[in-house]
């Protein structure tokens, strides 16, 4: 059994917070971040009648925690925080480290062909930048959007943690990561892909791989200009029915 402390992001926050209540786990403290009603269905996956939202060293004083996870959380933890865990904090991060540290790894695999994949690593004062305990690469297919790879990475970040999670507990190492490798990707570049000039000569793989790297269940982000903004979603699949 390990007492955990658990900072809860989306769907995998919920799935990541009920599979360690079911491996007979203790969780200490879930934190998530500004939705009240995820906030709720957070302390009930985690057993817990309250749950945190700031984040103060206080909070944690005398929990004696062995480990800190963060899910798809979008904050830094500060050095004071993560370093409160005995065992280590774990990120789970989805993409193959150090390629695509940062923000939206599944949109640059799209488009500039980095391998896409999902990693566990141990959070320390950078951005993605510590130890990795584990890690697996994801096949992209040419018929993905987005979407549809932001799905999968979830799918396979929880499996990754639940297939890793007793080794985690019993101590496996956790190992550097290759600095010569390292590629990081800031929130903001995301704003410099969508606009499409008409009057611009694209490669036609260049052109699809944007698109559908903009493309995200219905919502279309890619947009070109002819009296005001027109967006526009790639579907691709390989029948050529589309529903």
């Amino acid at each position: 059994m390990a007492r955990v402390v658990v900072f809860a992001g989306g769907s995998v926050g919920l799935k990541v917070l009920k599979h360690l209540r079911e491996s007979g786990d203790e969780i200490l403290r879930v934190h998530t971040a500004g939705d009240t009603e995820y906030a709720k269905k957070a302390a009930r996956a985690a057993g817990l009648s309250t749950h945190g939202l700031d984040i103060q060293k206080a909070d944690f004083a005398g929990l004696n925690i062995d480990f800190m996870l963060t899910v798809y959380w979008p904050r830094l933890l500060k050095p004071e925080i993560f370093s409160l865990a005995k065992c280590g904090c774990i990120n789970f991060h989805p993409a193959l480290l150090p390629v695509n540290r940062g923000w939206y790894p599944h949109v640059h695999s799209i488009l500039d062909g980095t391998p896409a994949g999902v990693t566990l690593h141990l959070i320390d004062e950078g951005a993605d930048t510590g130890p990795v305990l584990t890690q697996k690469k994801i096949n992209i297919l040419p018929t993905d959007n987005a979407g549809d790879i932001y799905s999968r990475l979830q799918d396979e970040i929880f499996d990754l943690f639940r297939e890793s999670w007793p080794a985690i507990k019993d101590g496996i190492k956790a190992i550097a990561q290759d600095e010569s490798k390292a590629i990081y990707h800031k929130k903001s570049e995301i704003d410099a892909l969508d606009s499409i000039d008409l009057e611009k000569s694209y490669r036609a793989r260049d052109l699809i791989n944007l698109l559908r790297a903009r493309s995200f269940g219905p919502r279309g982000y890619a947009y070109f200009e002819d009296g005001g903004r027109v967006y526009a979603r790639l579907q691709l699949n390989r029948t050529g029915v589309f529903e």
